[in-house]
């Protein structure tokens, strides 16, 4: 692939996710299980290659975009905008305050997940010590959403606790935070310390671990992992995101992994590419990655 569209590939996401509706309609009824499946083993834990390593990589590799061709990317062209943008944004951001759950609905879970991405990747950009100011909103941000006094008692919209989704599950706002906090943790690892990223660890300990856990073992609703639409994709890749970020730091990280692309583990479903709406070969990507949903609902 080329470069010029890694880039596109890597920096607009962060800036311009799609906006999108839930797919919220007919989530009763069908998808409520009656008998409870075990609890699987955990498997393996796998060491990440490098840090970072998702979207961005520290050494080049094929395909991929190290770090250091998007530094000298940003230098000139339309990437110079790009990234000029974004750090506008972030830069007024540094000085703001997290942003806080309210309704916990799309809006409020998205400018969470984006203001946290923007901060990351520009720390991670600018290195050490540029970089630190960045690096302490972004933590700011994550220590809000594992926060109940800042508005985040769970990641639920009020919809969907209304119409019946189990305040233990896991389903669309735990995807796409697990998306973003794996993409944050993986950008801005080499920055923390030990106890910084224990920090997040325990915070996905009460907030994304036991919801996931839940849901997998038929304690709920099996919809948040195989229902035949973007809501399997938001989850089952999401947390599959946080799963490749964690890799030796938490014992189940693998398993988030596994979930998404084995169908040995999942219980539900065949695999999470095979639903048959979807265009590309029966997958849920084209050749080149291009998701066949809208970018917030891609994963």
């Amino acid at each position: 692939m080329k470069a010029n569209s890694i880039l596109r590939m890597t920096l607009l996401p962060v800036l311009f996710l799609a906006c999108s509706s839930d797919l919220e309609a007919d989530l009763v009824g069908e998808d409520v299980v009656d008998k409870e499946l075990a609890r699987p083993e955990m498997p393996p834990t796998k060491a990440v290659p490098m840090r970072p390593h998702l979207l961005v990589t520290a050494e080049k590799i094929d395909g991929l975009l190290s770090l250091a061709e998007l530094r000298t990317a940003i230098k000139s062209g339309h990437s110079k905008k790009l990234w000029e943008t974004m750090l506008a944004l972030a830069d007024a951001e540094v000085s703001s305050d997290p942003i806080p759950g309210g309704p916990r609905d799309w809006a409020d879970v998205h400018a969470a997940g984006i203001r946290l991405l923007r901060l990351s990747l520009t720390s991670l950009v600018l290195g050490e010590p540029a970089g630190h100011p960045y690096r302490d909103a972004a933590l700011e941000q994550l220590d809000c959403l594992f926060d109940p006094d800042c508005g985040w008692p769970n990641w639920h919209s009020g919809w969907h606790l209304g119409v019946g989704i189990n305040e233990k599950e896991f389903w669309l706002r735990h995807g796409m935070f697990c998306r973003d906090i794996g993409l944050a943790y993986d950008w801005l690892y080499s920055s923390l310390t030990p106890a910084q990223r224990q920090t997040i660890i325990d915070g996905l300990n009460v907030y994304v671990f036991p919801q996931y856990h839940f849901s997998a073992t038929g304690g709920g609703y099996a919809g948040a992992f195989n229902r035949r639409d973007n809501i399997k994709a938001n989850n089952l890749g999401g947390a599959a995101i946080l799963g490749m970020s964690l890799g030796q730091d938490h014992s189940d990280s693998q398993y988030l992994v596994d979930m998404a692309g084995d169908p040995s583990y999942n219980k539900y479903s065949e695999s999470f590419g095979r639903m048959p709406h979807h265009a590309y070969g029966n997958g849920v990507y084209g050749p080149e990655g291009s998701p066949n949903e809208s970018v917030g609902y891609s994963n």
